[in-house]
């Protein structure tokens, strides 16, 4: 019984990692320059990052954003402002 238990685990653990991953890739943008709290911020392209998750370890590539009069990174979550010129 346990090695059946295990195999569901493990394949409940794949699910949950691969929707996981789509659910972050959802969130992130297409590059372009956003606005947070009236600063602006380019991306410098995608980088792979690791996530860990209910359902072990994931890596996904997002955007990373930058601000050019700080060394502050950061990855956009949620609804953020697009700035379109």
């Amino acid at each position: 019984m346990l090695d059946n238990e295990e195999a569901i685990q493990a394949v409940v653990n794949e699910a949950g990692s691969l929707a996981t991953e789509e659910a972050l890739k959802q969130f992130d943008t297409q590059g372009e320059a956003i606005e947070i709290e009236g600063k602006q911020w380019r991306s410098k392209g995608q980088e792979q990052k690791f996530y860990q998750t209910p359902y072990g370890e994931i890596q996904c590539a997002r955007h990373v954003y930058h601000h050019p009069r700080t060394r502050k990174n950061i990855l956009p979550f949620g609804t953020i402002r697009a700035h379109h010129r």
